[in-house]
C-alpha cells in the first residue's frame, strides 16, 4: 500500500508491474481465512442483461472484453492497471492487477491516492462462462478474494462479483464505515 499525495491526474501504473518489490508480495489471503478468524464480510452484486435484437452471445463478448481490459468502473472512483494488458495478453493466474483508489479529491484534482495490488489466482475462459479470480496482496487495504463472473445462459448474460473481505488493518477497520460501496457503481453493473 502507497499512498500518493497530489498525484497525476492521468497515473501510470504500468511501471510497477515488473516491480520486484511488487511481485515478490505475498497474498494477505488464504483459503480458509474467514473460518479462522471474525469481522469477514461476504457480499454479491449481480447485473441481468437482456438487450432486445441483439444475441446474448454478442453482450457476452462484449461484457468479456470489457473485463479482460478492465473497463469495469468509473476511473474517477478506482483506476485499474492489468499485467495482462500492459503485456498485450489474456489474463492468467499470477498476474497482477493495481488498483488506485482515489481517496481524496478536490473537484477533478486527486489529493490522495492509495495503491495497492492483487494477484490473479485463477481464470475460467469457456464459451459461455468466463472468470477473474484475485486475492489480495500484503499492504492492500481489504484482505480477501474476489470473483467476476460473466455467464451467457442462452437467454440473457449476468455479471456478478463475488467476494469476501474484511479491513486488513486497524486504520481500514476505523475508516471503512465512512466510504461507500463503489462497485455499485460500475458501468457493467
Amino acid at each position: 500500500m502507497r499512498f500518493s499525495f497530489f498525484s497525476p491526474q492521468a497515473s501510470d501504473d504500468t511501471r510497477y508491474i515488473l516491480d520486484p518489490q511488487w511481485l515478490s508480495l505475498p497474498n494477505s489471503y488464504h483459503v480458509g481465512d474467514e473460518t479462522r478468524s471474525q469481522r469477514w464480510k461476504q457480499d454479491q452484486w449481480l447485473k441481468t442483461f437482456n438487450i432486445p435484437q441483439v444475441p446474448p452471445e454478442k453482450i457476452f463478448q462484449q461484457a468479456r472484453a470489457r473485463l479482460i481490459s478492465m473497463d469495469i468502473i468509473s476511473p474517477q472512483i478506482l483506476e485499474l492497471t492489468a499485467q495482462w494488458n500492459v503485456e498485450g495478453r489474456l489474463p492468467q493466474a499470477g498476474d497482477l492487477l493495481f488498483q488506485r483508489t482515489h481517496l481524496v479529491r478536490l473537484g477533478n484534482i486527486h489529493i490522495i491516492d492509495l495503491l495497492s495490488a492483487t494477484r490473479i489466482t485463477s481464470v475460467v475462459d469457456e464459451p459461455a462462462r468466463f472468470v477473474l479470480q484475485y486475492t489480495t496482496l500484503k499492504g492492500h487495504p481489504e484482505k480477501g478474494i474476489s470473483n467476476y463472473i460473466i455467464e451467457n445462459n442462452g437467454e440473457n448474460v449476468t455479471f456478478s462479483i463475488q467476494s469476501i473481505a474484511k479491513p486488513a488493518n486497524i486504520i481500514t477497520q476505523l475508516v471503512n464505515p465512512f466510504f461507500t460501496d463503489n462497485r455499485a457503481q460500475s458501468p457493467l453493473l
